[in-house]
């Protein structure tokens, strides 16, 4: 087995070392963990500061400058409308529990944080990304998404659109590693 290759085995709350997967696990070598364990971690990560750590990455990994000067010459664009809807969007709402999982997996693992740090980012704004689509009037007509206008209402069904395959490309960004914050 390759040094530094870990996985994780989830089995039903409780389940002693008894069965088979830990089993395998155990005489391979391979770092395991129950569905306990890694809820466990959780609630650790799950502490306000978790939650403001994963809402602070994702705004730092938001657009926040109009297009170069370049696109700007070919025809005026103006994208702060866009970048607010992407914000709008992503940012404010959630219990995010997508990205408070896969920090607390990649705790219990030992795993660096900063690449945990990005793939719940890379989570949480393709989650983002599926309920601005889902919620069009061509999926499930939402208007409201967390006591708040849905983006197709805020912003329009076109904007709309643009934001979630936006936040689908930016997640894809982020996780590749491409992305430099700060």
């Amino acid at each position: 087995m390759t040094s530094g290759v870990r996985l994780i085995l989830l089995g039903k709350q409780g389940a002693g070392k008894g069965t088979q997967a830990v089993r395998l696990a155990e005489y391979y070598g391979i770092a395991h963990l129950s569905t306990g364990d890694l809820f466990r971690h959780a609630a650790r990560a799950g502490t306000p500061s978790g939650l403001e750590a994963i809402e602070s990455a994702i705004n730092e990994a938001l657009p926040t400058q109009a297009p170069s000067e370049p696109l700007r010459r070919l025809g005026s664009l103006e994208a702060t409308p866009l970048f607010e809807a992407l914000a709008y969007a992503s940012l404010g709402g959630g219990k995010r529990v997508r990205g408070l999982l896969c920090l607390a997996s990649g705790e219990a693992l030992a795993a660096d944080r900063k690449a945990c740090m990005q793939a719940a980012v890379a989570l949480e704004l393709i989650h983002a990304y599926s309920l601005v689509h889902d919620d069009m009037p061509c999926m499930d007509n939402d208007v409201l998404r967390r006591g708040k206008p849905t983006v197709h209402i805020a912003y329009g069904e076109a904007t709309a659109m643009l934001v979630g395959d936006g936040l689908q490309a930016l997640a894809f960004e982020v996780l590749s590693g491409i992305h430099q914050s700060g």
